[in-house]
């Protein structure tokens, strides 16, 4: 699960159960621990909490759900403008959008209230305008950012200011009473990443390959968009662009390129139905592009990337899969897990695992109080680290757990009872903890 997913998961269960604060309580020490310290804006999670009252599974189908159902939106748009139906295949061959398609992250329903809001920009009826502005504020509940792809569409189209601002309202309120409920703050910002020009540098390189390689030469899409749609087109684009270009969330740095491509190009999501118009426009008047041989070529392609991804999701799937099966194996009573104070990786790896038990099984060491204590109750426990050098931030994290390691190692005897290394990056370690 990706670090925001797990916030989301809580939150769901916030909407449901009503636990404000997302915590868990410590076996050792009785100690209430919060797991999510940041709230994450609430439509997403309330969504998923719909899908969650059907079926609890079906959250994990809620990515899928929301990007057919945005291909059905862009499908109608695109045959109402006579524009060639296979520039829907933009969808399917942006690589951050297969990847995430398989999340309950918040930028699939952000795509379906883009792809909504660019229908309703094309609607004839008398009314769109109010809708749109209403889905403009709506969309803030979701992901901040969408405001910049959907404002100007709605300021275009918009017949009545005061109608459009009162409508915009309503849809913002959402996200005031939402965060009300799950946090009882109705003002709620939360706390992100800075945003700074000494960005730039990293995030360009990004995002050119964002807009010229997954995109393929995106730009030039727009040079046949008729003059009225480009101004609303390009005005909520470049703005988009300008703001996550100086946005401090650089993946690539600690995640490598291939993680930071997919993670900061998952931006993106939102605007592809902007770019889906586009390029309808760019291959209208191209009529080699309606042969069957493209379409067979956009086949072929759609398949080998999903296949790519799938293959190598599998890979890092089996590798959490024999984890979790070799700590249910050799695990006694309670197994501690080794904490740095940011829980949600640990929780993330051992996600199986701990759905298999109580969350109060899972304890968490974080000072030598908390050893004794866990000596108090046990006599001895366990600790077990998944380590992986493969980027900066994992890297940092194993010296972490070294360091406690070794802290450990000065007072108690610790033994290396497990160690299991299926894959090239990591690798669990499970050490028994007793007195010398």
């Amino acid at each position: 699960m990706i670090t925001d997913e797990v916030s989301y998961y809580f939150q769901v269960s916030n909407w449901i159960g009503g636990n404000i604060d997302n915590t868990i309580i410590d076996a050792v020490s009785g100690t209430t621990y919060t797991l999510i310290e940041g709230h994450y804006p609430p439509g997403t999670s309330f969504l998923l909490s719909i899908l969650r009252r059907i079926g609890n599974p079906l959250i994990y189908f809620g990515g899928l759900l929301f990007l057919l159902t945005s291909i059905l939106m862009m499908y109608r748009c695109l045959k109402k403008l006579d524009l060639p139906i296979i520039s829907l295949s933009v969808l399917y061959l942006f690589l951050p959008l297969i990847f995430i398609a398989r999340t309950t992250m918040s930028e699939m329903p952000s795509l379906l209230l883009v792809a909504i809001g660019v229908c309703l920009y094309y609607s004839k009826r008398s009314n769109a305008y109010l809708w749109l502005a209403f889905i403009t504020g709506l969309s803030v509940a979701f992901r901040e950012t969408n405001i910049l792809l959907l404002a100007p569409l709605a300021f275009f189209i918009s017949c009545n200011y005061v109608y459009s601002s009162l409508a915009f309202l309503s849809g913002l309120s959402f996200r005031f009473f939402g965060y009300y409920y799950l946090t009882t703050k109705p003002l709620l910002l939360k706390e992100g990443y800075p945003f700074g020009i000494e960005f730039l540098p990293d995030t360009l390189v990004i995002y050119l390959i964002v807009l010229l390689i997954l995109l393929p030469l995106s730009p030039l899409w727009f040079t046949k968009v008729p003059r009225v749609h480009l101004k609303p087109f390009a005005l909520g684009l470049i703005s988009f662009l300008c703001l996550h270009l100086v946005y401090g969330y650089v993946a690539h740095v600690y995640s490598g390129y291939t993680n930071g491509i997919l993670l900061n190009g998952r931006f993106w999501i939102p605007a592809l139905p902007i770019f889906v118009v586009a390029i309808g426009y760019y291959l209208k008047e191209k009529k080699w592009i309606r042969g069957s041989y493209i379409s067979v070529l956009v086949i072929i392609m759609i398949a080998l990337t999903n296949f790519t991804i799938h293959y190598k999701a599998s890979i890092k799937q089996s590798e959490y899969g024999q984890f979790s099966r070799a700590i249910k194996s050799i695990s006694e009573d309670r197994l501690t897990f080794i904490d740095m104070d940011n829980r949600t990786p640990i929780f993330r790896y051992i996600y199986s695992y701990a759905t298999d038990k109580k969350w109060s099984d899972i304890n968490l060491v974080n000072d030598e109080y908390h050893v004794e204590q866990a000596f108090e109750k046990f006599g001895k426990f366990q600790v077990a680290i998944i380590s992986s050098g493969a980027t900066v931030a994992q890297s940092n994290r194993n010296s972490q757990f070294i360091v406690m390691l070794n802290k450990l190692k000065e007072k108690y005897t610790v033994t290396n009872v497990k160690e299991l290394c299926p894959g090239s990056n990591s690798c669990l370690n499970v050490y028994e903890v007793s007195r010398k």
